[in-house]
Order: structure tokens, then C-alpha cells, then sequence
């Protein structure tokens, strides 16, 4: 493919630099501005590395085509398998992990979950009758992980509490992980991920560490469950959790179990549940439709019980259109990254990109078109959905949360769901009031967009 064809590049002064610092600043309003000279489709220079920016008209043509991967994106931008020491291409094994493990028993999850979502959150408030929360991100991401964490365990490894310590304390440290600053992909984008990969290893490599120690612990639950199905045979129930299923992997030899790789991939569900969920989750908890939703709940939950159905937080639709405006305004500005492989690619348009080539997704582009949305793009508004047919888990050209086409997150489902719950859990507990009059606009770091006000939670009397 001719380089004639290539995307435009959008001018810069600094080669070493290029535009890495207008990204940095605004990201969103530094793509807004090249979107408006170089059109849906540019080239920048960020971090030492060429970045084609793809924006609403053509994004769905990198989702589903072959010659684009995501798993080879994620790598090249990440060194997750080498923090926890996963196969290279894991995202594949992970995303049939969640279809097989938690899609398939989405009811029994749901029961664990609020099971576990009450007790996490009166542990987080005691008695107290008020509380204040300064940053509603850590507080949904603290209760969203411990609950996670708890049943996805399994009944016998809730038992053991340093399980939790570990799986908590590792998120962390690959959360931190990706806040690293970016400085030597200026000479050259690899010695940012050896960076990466120093910092941890410096610190102790507590990842590699705890995956160690993570599957010694896991070592007599695994073999006493292997155990009681040999010896039980059909008469064995066998608990319905993620453990079960990682060891009913394809990839394990109940004779010679590979602890090492079930502890690891314990922690990789923990870490992309919490993550996935905690910015929407806190977006969700920092809204102004507070009053609405809890009349549908009264609606849909007039009993107030403990344990809400699947069919129940399905005629959540303001709670749906609530969570589906948070995603929209959640996540990251440029995101989704994809490699080209070695065809290249080439555009409805006639643009090609050679093999090697980096694609990152403007979400913005398609989120904060005035087009794809009901009335103004840059503000939140929860009722932005309510009764017009548009689940947020339903994914398309105007709105991509959740990926599209091959890579479409297969967890969505779930992901939603849980929100639900702990909304509804929150809601009918406890009155939630900003500390200020008026919404704080998000704060955009690093390209990551973070719910940034303060609330105050006040028990509710019965």
C-alpha cells in the first residue's frame, strides 16, 4: 500500500514532542480541533509513536475487520501479561471465560451478589447516620472489588481473607501501573513498557508475588474440589463460581493442575470487573435524578426486598437510561486501541495503513455528537434514554461502550446489572446529596475522563 494513501498528519513543531503535549492538556478539545481541519480520519504523534485517530464515520470498519487487532493493540499499549505473567494473547481466553463462567449463570451471580453488595456496604458505613465521600470513584470501586472479588472466589476461598488482601492490594499496584508517565516513548514507545515493567519489579514485583502466593492458597480448594468429583461422580454438585469454571478450562489437566495460571486469571477477572464498572458506577452516583429513580423503585421493589429478581431490574428503564448517559460520558477520550497486521488496512474511503500501525478510537466523535443523541451532547442528563428503546446494553455505530463487532465486551450484561444493584441497594438506603449546588464537570487526566465532586450520604429512616 502506497503512503500517498496514508491518513493526513497533523502538523507539529517539536519532533521528539510532537503532539504529545496538547494531548496531555485537553485531549478531548486537541482531537475536536484536528477532527474539524483533517476530518474523521488523522495521524498524530503522541508518546514517541504514530497514532491514527478514527473518528464516528469509520470506526465501525476497524471493530469488525480481521486485518485489525484489538488483543495486539492492548498489548502493544500495555504490558498486562507481563505484569501478571499471561499468555500474550489473553483478552481471547478471557472473553470466552466470561461468556462460559458468568454469563451462563447470571442468576446465581445476581443472588451472590446483592448478598454480598449488603453486608460490603454496611461495612463500609457502620453507623454511622451520615457520611461524607470525597471521591465517589474509590468508594464504588472499593465496594464494587470486594464484592466482585467475594463471588467470583467461590464459598470455600471467602474463607481465607488474605485472598482478598491479595487480589485487592494487585489491582492496585496494575491500576497505578497505567498513570506512569510516558516520558521515554519519546526515544522509543518499548522502553516505556520496560519502564513499566522497572517500576513494578522495583517495588517489589507484588504482582508476580501474589500470584505466587495467590495459588498456593487456592491449591487445597482446587484439589479437594477435583477430589470430590472423582470420588463422588454424578452425585457431585459443583459450586457455581469462576473457580469452577478455570478449572473446567480447556487449558487444565485436572492431573497436573497449573495453579499458577488459575491464581492469575482469578486476578485478571477481579481487576477487569472493578475497573470496567468503577467510573460509570461513580458517574451514576454523582447524577441529580435522585428522586426519580427511588419512585421507581418504589415501583418496581414496593416490598423492599433484600433480593431484587432479573426480571425486576429489567423494568429498571430510568435506572437503565441513567446508567447508559454515565457510560456516555465515562471511559476514556481515545481508547480502544487496535494494531494492523501484517495485509494492512484499508478504509471505505480509500485511506490504507501498513502493517504495524496503531489505531485508537475518538469516542467523542460518536458520544457527544448532537446526531446520536436527545437533546445537548455535553451535558449529563439520566433521563437522556427513558423510553426510547435504547438499552444501554445495546451496542452500534452511535454508541460503543462496550466495543462493537468482534470485540464487543461479552460481559456488558453483567456489568450493568451490577451497577443496578448497587444503585438500588443505595438508593433505598441512603439519601445522596452533592456537596455543592451544581454537577462538577468530570476531570479529563491522561485521556481518562473521572467523576470528580463530593457527596454527602444521609441513612435514610425506615
Amino acid at each position: 500500500m502506497s503512503e500517498d494513501n496514508e491518513p493526513p498528519l497533523v502538523k507539529y513543531k517539536y519532533p521528539l514532542i510532537g503532539h504529545t503535549w496538547d494531548y496531555l492538556s485537553n485531549v478531548g478539545d486537541f482531537i475536536a480541533k484536528c477532527r474539524a481541519q483533517y476530518g474523521n480520519i488523522f495521524t498524530i504523534n503522541v508518546h514517541g509513536r504514530m497514532l491514527t485517530i478514527v473518528g464516528k464515520e469509520y470506526a465501525h470498519e476497524i471493530f469488525v475487520s480481521k486485518d485489525c487487532s484489538f488483543a495486539r493493540g492492548f498489548d502493544e499499549i500495555t504490558p498486562l501479561n507481563e505484569i501478571l505473567g499471561l499468555e500474550r494473547n489473553f483478552t481471547s481466553a478471557t472473553a470466552e471465560l466470561v461468556r462460559k463462567t458468568l454469563m451462563d449463570n447470571v442468576d446465581v451471580y445476581t443472588h451472590h451478589f446483592q448478598n454480598v453488595l449488603h453486608e460490603k456496604v454496611e461495612e463500609e458505613f457502620g453507623n454511622l447516620e451520615t457520611k461524607n465521600v470525597d471521591s465517589p470513584l474509590d468508594f464504588v470501586q472499593d465496594i464494587v472489588s470486594k464484592t466482585m472479588a467475594s463471588i467470583l472466589l467461590g464459598e470455600e476461598a471467602r474463607r481465607v481473607p488474605e485472598m482478598m488482601s491479595i487480589l485487592l492490594e494487585t489491582s492496585r499496584v496494575i491500576g497505578e501501573s497505567w498513570f506512569i508517565p510516558n516520558t521515554l516513548s519519546y526515544i522509543h514507545p518499548y522502553l516505556h513498557r520496560l519502564r513499566v515493567l522497572w517500576t513494578v519489579r522495583r517495588a517489589g514485583d507484588i504482582p508476580q508475588k501474589n500470584m505466587a502466593l495467590l495459588a498456593q492458597l487456592i491449591k487445597p480448594i482446587v484439589d479437594d474440589r477435583i477430589r470430590k468429583e472423582k470420588t463422588l461422580g454424578s452425585s457431585w454438585k459443583e459450586p457455581v463460581d469462576l473457580l469452577s469454571g478455570l478449572i473446567n478450562n480447556k487449558r487444565i489437566d485436572k492431573s497436573n493442575v497449573d495453579y499458577r495460571w488459575i491464581a492469575v486469571h482469578i486476578q485478571l477477572m477481579v481487576f477487569v470487573a472493578v475497573h470496567s464498572t468503577a467510573a460509570f458506577g461513580a458517574n451514576c452516583l454523582i447524577g441529580i435524578n435522585w428522586e426519580e429513580l427511588l419512585e421507581e423503585q418504589l415501583e418496581v421493589n414496593p416490598e423492599n426486598k433484600k433480593i431484587i429478581t432479573n426480571e425486576e431490574t429489567n423494568k429498571m428503564e430510568r435506572m437503565d437510561s441513567f446508567i447508559k448517559e454515565s457510560l456516555r460520558m465515562s471511559g476514556v477520550v481515545v481508547d480502544m486501541y487496535h494494531k494492523v497486521l501484517e495485509s494492512g488496512f484499508q478504509f471505505s474511503n480509500g485511506y490504507s495503513l501498513p502493517p504495524g500501525s496503531m489505531i485508537a478510537i475518538d469516542k467523542n466523535s460518536i458520544h457527544f455528537d448532537q446526531t446520536y443523541t436527545f437533546g445537548n451532547p455535553l451535558e449529563f442528563d439520566g433521563n437522556r434514554y427513558f423510553q426510547k428503546d435504547s438499552p444501554s446494553t445495546k451496542v452500534g455505530k452511535t454508541y460503543i461502550a462496550f466495543g462493537l463487532g468482534r470485540h464487543v465486551c461479552p460481559g456488558r450484561f453483567f456489568a450493568v446489572l451490577e451497577i443496578k444493584l448497587l444503585m438500588a441497594h443505595l438508593i433505598r438506603s441512603f439519601v445522596i446529596k452533592p456537596v455543592g449546588k451544581t454537577r462538577i464537570k468530570n476531570l479529563t487526566f491522561a485521556g481518562f475522563i473521572i467523576p470528580f465532586d463530593k457527596l454527602v450520604f444521609e441513612r435514610r429512616t425506615k
